[in-house]
Order: structure tokens, then sequence, then C-alpha cells
């Protein structure tokens, strides 16, 4: 029966994985578990998650855009968390 609990649980846990999450490749950031975005300009944009993530640069689009997902794209200068 524990054995069942566990993987019950573990189940769960990847399904309802609610944590913020933060993936940087080359010209491209994505978050997600994002709750709202702040402030958007060609050289900034904000997003709150349980903090603020201020990203700086050039250029910067937004280029998926979901209820949960948001990919920036652009010449990525810094990622500072508040």
């Amino acid at each position: 029966m524990v054995k069942y609990m566990k993987l019950f649980n573990d189940i769960r846990n990847f399904i309802d994985n609610n944590s913020f999450k933060i993936i940087i490749y080359e010209n491209l950031i994505d978050i997600i578990n994002y709750e709202k975005i702040i402030d958007i300009s060609n050289d900034s944009i904000k997003v709150m998650t349980n903090k603020i993530i201020d990203i700086t640069g050039k250029n910067l689009c937004i280029i998926k855009l979901l209820d949960n997902e948001i990919l920036i794209k652009g010449n990525i200068i810094n990622i500072r968390y508040e």
C-alpha cells in the first residue's frame, strides 16, 4: 500500500507542478509558471513570479505567450531576480 501511495504522490506532483522555472538558451529565455507581465519595452521585460524577474537587453520581444509560459527573444544582456 505504501508503494502505491508514493507512486500516486509522484504522479500528482509531476502533473500539478506549479513551481516557477526559467530556462536560458542562446538569445531566448523561457519562463514557466509566471503570474503576470508587469512591463514590456524594446529594452526591458519584467515578469512577476514569486518575485520580479527583470530582463534587459536589445530588441526584446515575446515570441510565445501562454497562460503559464512566456518565451522572450532578443539580445539578452542581464537577468535580475528581485
